[in-house]
């Protein structure tokens, strides 16, 4: 399947900043699922983690967040895409998953609402969709990010470096660690013996 394998890199530049092609892939996925009478309302859609935020220990770490109208100033339901993402593909289909949310606003949250609106799209959040159903949503979505060019992220890549310490620092540490303890130990030595003088 050519469509699959069209890496990031190889696309055109379109649009310079993600937020400006997020807010065309979310006009192109509105008239998408307008198709099967689903109406998408108009939404903020933005780069940034969820208010769970980013931690690699985690075992699961949210690709994108659909904030309700309750949670906004303005009314106006707001979107995060996660800064991990860098693949067109991919990011659409976390973006459709969040404007499903948007069509009733969250409150099915991934209940029979939400399953009815993947099902009919051909995403496997609904669970038993069919296989050439959605391939035929892979191939929609792939045309659709088609126009849209590269995604204008490289992806975050740090996961790595939150557990990776350097070396010497970590010895250093734990030797004025033991250090602490050693001296905490020998003043209680000190203590109790004058004590039973």
């Amino acid at each position: 399947m050519k469509f699959l394998h069209q890496p990031n890199a190889e696309r055109k530049v379109v649009y310079k900043y993600a937020e400006e092609w997020l807010q065309h892939a979310v006009t192109a996925l509105r008239a998408h699922f307008l198709t099967y009478g689903h109406k998408v309302p108009e939404v903020y859609v933005s780069c940034g983690y969820s208010p769970h935020g980013f931690n690699p220990d985690r075992k699961i770490n949210y690709e994108g967040c659909y904030m309700p109208m309750r949670y906004s100033a303005d009314g106006v339901p707001m979107i995060y895409i996660s800064p991990d993402l860098f693949e067109p593909i991919q990011v659409m289909f976390v973006l459709a998953h969040e404007l499903i949310h948007a069509v009733d606003d969250g409150y099915s949250t991934h209940g029979f609402r939400f399953r009815s609106i993947a099902r009919d799209l051909g995403m496997k959040e609904c669970g038993n969709v069919r296989f050439i159903h959605y391939v035929n949503c892979i191939k929609k979505f792939s045309e659709l990010a088609e126009p849209l060019g590269r995604y204008p992220r490289g992806g975050v890549t740090y996961q790595n470096s939150f557990s990776i310490i350097n070396p010497d620092y970590q010895i250093q540490r734990m030797n004025d660690i033991e250090f602490k303890r050693n001296k905490s130990i020998e003043k209680k030595r000190v203590k109790t013996a004058v004590i039973s003088m």
